[in-house]
């Protein structure tokens, strides 16, 4: 008979995960794993075969109005342009060459006649279409299927105007069918609607703007698969996520721990605060902030000592078009006197240098490091001294102490406090001055 009591369950599962001889077990397994990356490259096509990464469902997404540069003038894409509902879309995947017929959006008509009609104040139709007709841009491939597309000239000034008018009215955009193609380049749709408010929002000034993926190219699909095993795999520092979320756009559904970095802010104001010239991310993972270092004008270094996370590294750093330097290796190693060969105006040390505390032998050469490394300023992200991973060690110091103590291995001189990041870490900008 029931008593309308219910009976704690022992979650088993649980516990056995917080066991040492689980955790131990772990260790080893990503221990082995990291050890023989050769084998991951081997495997990895067969463990694509298994990930879904959403090949069919409807994918929306977020982008830089700028990021888009081209639209697609393949003939499937100017068929499927005026069929396409966006209601019912799904994501389509699809190889060929579609993505090497494009055309750049800023040299066509519409695009400058839109820029004079936002410009002007509540301008007549036979007003807008003597603007077209007057239009120093020469007419271009794009123009001529937006004009058959609408059906004469008149139909796409006629949309031009009615899409001009609900934006300077509601200051809302409808989401832009893209294409996705096969180094991850978006590209618009030759849709007329899509077209004019994709114009819309680069020349208003819009600095995001909501898309859905139409057609991605199975080059680039295999690319996104690449991330979703390696966001499961032994590799990822997230155990089944990546650490932060990706840059691009269609690959911002790759799980992962962090959405965007809650660190950014306080390191560009520290990258900021002095000169451009090299920085190093020492740690780097996927690179995310020499993405923006980069953006900030900074030379990047970047080194890590995860095989794969490399491999991945380079092929985002080349998907957005940056030229920052990759290196693989142990910073503590080989590699340490080719890292202080050079003179850095930023170093960033996120979450790195605790490691380095664990041995003894590992804090003498963080010791040597530091000794000759040659920046004007670095950025220290400590570690908690009460967190499991440091019993043991060999020093466990407070994080100011551990600030200080940089300061005394190095030639910087000033500590001060900028941040506060996740689990009691914080955040030092170390400088000369």
């Amino acid at each position: 008979m029931a008593t309308g009591k219910t009976t704690p369950r022992l979650n088993i599962m649980k516990i056995h995960k917080e066991s040492s001889a689980y955790q131990c077990l772990r260790k080893a397994y990503y221990l082995l794993w990291r050890q023989n990356p050769h084998v991951y490259r081997i495997l990895l096509p067969l463990k694509m075969l298994s990930v879904l990464a959403d090949d069919r469902a409807c994918a929306r997404i977020r982008f830089p109005s700028q990021r888009i540069k081209d639209v697609c003038m393949s003939p499937d894409s100017l068929r499927e342009s005026s069929n396409k509902n966006l209601k019912s879309m799904t994501t389509e995947v699809r190889s060929g060459n579609w993505d090497r017929e494009a055309a750049p959006l800023s040299d066509s008509r519409i695009y400058d006649c839109v820029r004079r009609l936002l410009r002007s104040s509540q301008p007549e139709a036979p007003e807008w279409e003597k603007q077209w007709l007057d239009s120093p841009q020469s007419e271009t491939a794009l123009d001529r299927a937006l004009t058959e597309e609408a059906g004469g000239e008149k139909g796409l000034t006629e949309r031009a105007i009615s899409t001009v008018a609900r934006w300077i009215k509601s200051r809302t955009l409808t989401e832009i069918p893209v294409r996705v193609g096969r180094q991850g380049q978006l590209l618009c749709t030759a849709h007329a609607p899509s077209v004019i408010t994709l114009c819309i929002a680069q020349l208003a000034g819009c600095s995001e703007v909501d898309g859905i993926v139409s057609v991605r190219h199975k080059s680039w699909q295999r690319i996104r698969k690449q991330y979703f095993v390696l966001a499961g795999s032994a590799f990822s520092e997230g155990h089944g996520s990546l650490y932060q979320q990706l840059w691009h756009p269609d690959l911002m559904d790759v799980p992962h721990l962090h959405k965007g970095d809650e660190r950014i802010q306080c390191i560009e104001e520290a990258a900021k605060r002095g000169g451009t010239g090299n920085a190093l991310d020492i740690g780097a993972n996927l690179g995310f902030f020499c993405h923006r270092l980069e953006d900030l004008g900074f030379q990047c270094y970047a080194i890590e000592n995860n095989a794969i996370i490399v491999d991945h590294m380079r092929l985002l750093r080349d998907i957005e078009g940056k030229a920052f330097s990759v290196s693989y290796g142990n910073i503590l190693g080989r590699d340490m006197d080719e890292i202080c060969s050079r003179q850095y105006e930023l170093v960033l040390a996120l979450s790195i240098f605790h490691h380095f505390l664990k041995q003894e032998k590992t804090y003498k050469a963080l010791k040597l490091l530091l000794k000759n490394l040659k920046t004007e300023r670095l950025v220290l992200q400590t570690h908690n001294p009460e967190e499991g991973q440091m019993i043991g060690a060999f020093k466990n110091l407070e994080p100011e102490e551990f600030a200080d103590h940089i300061l005394d291995m190095s030639c910087l001189t000033k500590r001060e406090l900028i941040g506060k990041a996740p689990h009691g870490r914080l955040i030092f900008l170390l400088s000369k001055k």
